[in-house]
């Protein structure tokens, strides 16, 4: 019987929005089952509430992660999706490049992609776009909120 890998998951919802905190309670019900159904020992999950993916240093859990990693806690790290780890590409990089180093591999389950079979330049491109999607977002918000403010007018 092979050997079951010590596995954390990590989530992320970047609005404390009741919808969001709901979205937040998804993923780790996700990465349960998910844990359960691929026999992984799943022995923490990392969640950082009302947290945007565009800056890494006001993520304390994602930062606990990787001290976490550091100490050779885990051996397996799943997340639902690139733009969950981070929505700026060098901030991504350096988080993926960090667990890489200390043996940690990583599975994005949303792409079945994982960062040692991956290359670096398909978790670079899915980054990317990830950061894209997050600007584009902004622009839409800001613009939707400046069209409403002038309707007032």
């Amino acid at each position: 019987m092979r050997k079951r890998l010590k596995t954390v998951a990590y989530c992320r919802v970047s609005t404390n929005k009741e919808e969001q905190l709901d979205s937040l309670e998804s993923q780790r019900n996700f990465f349960l089952e998910y844990a359960r159904r691929h026999n992984y020992d799943l022995v923490h999950i990392y969640a950082d509430e009302g947290k945007s993916g565009t800056r890494i240093r006001n993520r304390l859990q994602l930062q606990k992660l990787l001290s976490d990693a550091r100490e050779n806690m885990f051996e397996l790290v799943l997340i639902k999706d690139v733009s969950r780890l981070a929505r700026n590409t060098v901030d991504f990089l350096t988080s993926i490049r960090k667990l890489k180093s200390y043996g940690i591999k990583v599975v994005f389950v949303n792409y079945d992609q994982t960062s040692s079979d991956s290359s670096e330049f398909m978790l670079t491109m899915l980054s990317a776009i990830a950061q894209e999607e997050s600007a584009n977002t902004s622009k839409r918000i800001k613009f939707g909120k400046r069209v409403n403010a002038e309707d007032r007018k």
